[in-house]
């Protein structure tokens, strides 16, 4: 059974993942229209292709540790239910 101090834990967790999240979801957003404001031939440039792959290495940063956060959250209610 969950203890009080274990529940306020667990609450903070959550609220630290969806921070996370949006903070993350911020970034890629800005990084987006950043892109989009550019212009055509600098969009097909090489700086482009370099600005797009750091962006998905930014969206699979935050999908690891969105993961990482969720199988935490998962292994401490395993615990806590023996």
């Amino acid at each position: 059974m969950k203890t009080a101090k274990i529940n306020k834990l667990l609450n903070k967790i959550e609220d630290l993942k969806l921070e996370l999240e949006n903070t993350m979801d911020d970034i890629l957003n800005e990084r987006e229209e950043k892109f989009d404001d550019r212009s055509e031939k600098w969009q097909e440039s090489e700086k482009a292709d370099e600005f797009t792959e750091l962006s998905d290495e930014i969206e699979s940063i935050k999908d690891d540790a969105l993961f990482s956060i969720e199988e935490a959250i998962s292994r401490i209610e395993e615990i806590t239910e023996l």
